[in-house]
Formats: C-alpha cells, sequence, structure tokens
C-alpha cells in the first residue's frame, strides 16, 4: 500500500527573495546611472549638430554671395539670427525673445535674443558642464565678420574694413563632457 506524502514547498524562502531584490536593486541603479549619463551624452551631441548645420548653412549662405559677385553685402548677415539660415530649425528652437523675457526662457531650448543678438542654449542637464558665465549654463553663439581691419582699430567697419567672410562663433569658454570651447571659437 502506498502512503501519499505531500510534497516540500517549493517556492522561495525569505532569504533567497531579499537577494534577489537587492541584486535587481542594485542593476536597476547601474542602469538608470547609464542612461542618464547617456542623456547628457545626446544632449551635448545634439546641440554640436545643431551648430555645425549653422556653420554649413552660413558657409552656403557666404558661397552664394561669393558666386554671385555679392561679398561685400555679407556683412548684413551681422546681428541676424542664425536659425534664419536653416531649411527646418530644431524642434527645441522657440524663437526670438529680448533681454526682458529671458528668465522664462526654458532649459533644454535654443532662443534667439534679439538686443544682444546671441543665439543661445540653455542647457538642461549641467552634468560636466562648466563655464565662466554666473547663472543657469549655457552656450552663446553669434555672427561674427572675418575681416581685414584696414583701420587697425579692432572693430569691424563694412564701410573701412575689407571684409572676407562671416562665422558662428562661441562668445564664451566652456568645457561640456571633455569637449572645450574658447571663446570667438567653433567646433570642428
Amino acid at each position: 500500500m502506498r502512503f501519499y506524502r505531500p510534497k516540500a514547498n517549493q517556492g522561495f524562502t525569505l532569504l533567497e527573495l531579499i537577494i534577489v531584490i537587492i541584486l535587481v536593486s542594485i542593476l536597476f541603479v547601474f542602469a538608470v546611472d547609464r542612461l542618464l549619463e547617456v542623456r547628457d551624452q545626446a544632449e551635448r551631441v545634439s546641440v554640436q549638430t545643431v551648430v555645425g548645420n549653422l556653420q554649413s548653412a552660413l558657409a552656403m549662405d557666404l558661397a552664394e554671395h561669393v558666386v554671385k559677385g555679392r561679398i561685400s553685402e555679407i556683412h548684413q548677415r551681422l546681428g541676424t539670427n542664425p536659425m534664419e539660415l536653416l531649411a527646418d530649425t530644431p524642434v527645441n528652437y522657440r524663437g526670438v525673445i529680448t533681454d526682458n523675457e529671458i528668465s522664462s526662457a526654458k532649459s533644454g531650448y535654443w532662443y534667439y535674443n534679439m538686443d544682444n543678438h546671441l543665439l543661445t542654449y540653455f542647457v538642461s542637464s549641467n552634468a560636466g558642464f562648466e563655464s565662466d558665465l554666473s547663472g543657469r549654463p549655457q552656450v552663446r553663439l553669434k555672427i561674427v565678420p572675418i575681416y581685414d581691419d584696414l583701420d587697425k582699430n579692432s572693430v569691424f567697419d563694412h564701410k573701412k574694413d575689407q571684409i572676407r567672410g562671416v562665422a558662428l562663433k562661441f562668445q564664451d569658454k566652456f568645457t561640456w563632457q571633455g569637449l572645450e570651447i574658447y571663446v570667438n571659437s567653433h567646433i570642428k
């Protein structure tokens, strides 16, 4: 005759369950940390891409002026919004603002300040971002002339100086995740 013997409980012990929860938690922390790092890198790369597109658009505009024999008119680009050169502006471009509206500008977006003629990106994640500017982390660019300073006063005057072109230049020194930018430089 066979006797019925109940099977032993084959569930997890409390210790096993705690160990699994701890391991999953540790993996989750590493995954979130890596995700945040990738997000920060993506923001920097996105800014570099927009700046590169703007530099290309400005170079094409300059080439058009040269081909059409209108290089002397390129100085009219100074003080203008470089975003106007793009066929499609970035989805995070919010448009033109003034000095009075700058405090309400949101991080993670591009703005053109019509008072100081600066294209500004407000950095949303300042991890790895260092700048000499006080206040909110930001990247500021401006269209500047490339010219022969014939009157030797270090100030461009389109009536006296010989313009050779224009360039989009950073206005402040900053470091962002190992990328070091100096005043009046550009990303190569």
